[in-house]
This record gives C-alpha cells, sequence and structure tokens, in this order.
C-alpha cells in the first residue's frame, strides 16, 4: 500500500485550466446559437416575423430565439461536462504512484 506522501498534492486551485474550460464551452456554445439562429431566421423568411408558430402565440421570431438560446445552452453544457471529464481523466492518470520494483 503506498503511503500518502506518495502522491502528489491535489490541485485544489485549477483556474487557468478551469477558465480556459469555461472559454472554449462559451465560444462553441456562441457558434452553435448563432448558426443555428442564422439557419432558424432563413427558414421562416421575410414575410412571416410575426405569424403565429407552433402554439401558445408563439410569433415566428420568439420561435427563432429560443432555438438559438437552446441549442446554445445545451452545447454550453455538454461541451463543459466533457472537458471537465478528460481533464479529471487526465489530473487522475497522474495521480497514481509509481509501481516500486523490489529486489529479491
Amino acid at each position: 500500500m503506498p503511503a500518502p506522501d506518495d502522491f502528489p498534492q491535489p490541485d485544489l486551485r485549477d483556474a487557468p485550466g478551469r477558465i480556459r474550460r469555461l472559454v472554449i464551452s462559451l465560444v462553441g456554445a456562441a457558434v452553435v446559437g448563432g448558426s443555428s439562429y442564422a439557419i432558424a431566421s432563413t427558414q421562416i423568411g421575410p414575410t412571416q416575423p410575426s405569424a403565429t408558430y407552433v402554439a401558445h402565440n408563439l410569433s415566428a421570431g420568439g420561435f427563432v430565439i429560443w432555438v438559438a438560446a437552446i441549442s446554445a445552452v445545451v452545447t454550453f453544457a455538454i461541451a463543459l461536462v466533457l472537458q471537465n471529464y478528460l481533464a479529471r481523466r487526465v489530473a487522475d492518470r497522474g495521480h497514481l504512484p509509481q509501481a516500486k520494483t523490489r529486489a529479491r
């Protein structure tokens, strides 16, 4: 059994890595949100901006905004979860103690 001193001290404040992961997720969410806004707004066309769409008196412009917002939030969440998982996996791999050979 390895002694507790064999493990490196955990980096409890991984501020640069955390900020980098947040920025990457925000950039990805902005790209996906913007592109989904562009795609959805071209689908409604210039003649229907105030037409009632879907249900509950949601206008076509409101629908476009909701589609863009939901796609951006989902993209941000998925990207952040994946990046945190990969960062944790790399960090855990670095915290394994080295095997020591014994001479017989």
